[in-house]
């Protein structure tokens, strides 16, 4: 009984987050309608306790942004409602994609620190907001289902094997087109980098050829505007 008091004081104690603080300073219907929000967050993501905390987080992060730039939270909400999301983190992952001809050549042309990656990139007027752009990227994927995937080495060639997870973006740090590491379970054949007001997507050629990475880029760069709250045609 002891130990569980001083668990449940040392709890208390602890710092609250940048989050905790700003749910704290609503009103009691806005913390209700907060409560209801990720209550369907919850409902449309069933991954692992992980990656469904990560996910958790990056709509903590996009809120906190909005409340910093003085979004109100109804229009918040609005911009971030689990719908978004579709079906895509609810659904078990059971389909794989074989490859085309073509798309069979580039697995079995790796070398040590060569791989066939290419590079799309669209400037901004403002420097990219890396919470909203982790959302755009998030609400985007579903629609392009071959690209949620990663590579497998099937008894004869390769194939794309479908892989639910929270696809992440991060910042550039690097030379463009570096190798991606696709040789662990579950790993991207893609990246989504920022640079200032720059956001650049690299692909593994074996996902898709430049018109297909373009049709990506638009979208993703469509939906991170809607989240900036400015109204563009997807």
């Amino acid at each position: 009984m002891k130990r569980r008091k001083k668990e449940k004081r040392a709890l208390r104690e602890m710092p609250q987050t940048a989050f905790e603080q700003y749910k704290a300073s609503l009103a009691h219907q806005e913390q209700a309608q907060l409560a209801a929000f990720f209550a369907d967050v919850k409902a449309h993501v069933l991954l692992a306790a992980e990656e469904k905390r990560k996910i958790h987080k990056d709509f903590e992060s996009a809120l906190l942004h909005y409340a910093q730039a003085g979004v109100p939270l109804p229009e918040a909400l609005a911009r971030l409602a689990p719908a978004n999301l579709g079906g895509f983190y609810a659904r078990p992952a059971v389909l794989w994609y074989p490859l085309d001809d073509a798309a069979k050549i580039y697995p079995l042309s790796l070398r040590h620190g060569q791989m066939a990656v290419f590079r799309l990139s669209i400037c901004f007027k403002q420097d990219i907001v890396p919470a909203l752009l982790q959302m755009a990227l998030t609400f985007t994927i579903k629609r392009f289902p071959s690209f949620a995937t990663t590579v497998k080495k099937g008894f004869f060639w390769h194939y794309l094997d479908a892989a639910k997870r929270r696809y992440t973006i991060g910042p550039e740090s690097d030379m463009p087109c570096q190798p991606l590491q696709i040789s662990r379970s579950g790993s991207q054949s893609f990246r989504v980098v920022y640079y200032g007001n720059r956001m650049s997507v690299e692909y593994f050629h074996i996902l898709t050829d430049g018109t297909g990475g373009m049709v990506f880029l638009k979208t993703l760069a469509a939906e991170y505007l809607r989240l900036l709250g400015i109204a563009v045609s997807r």
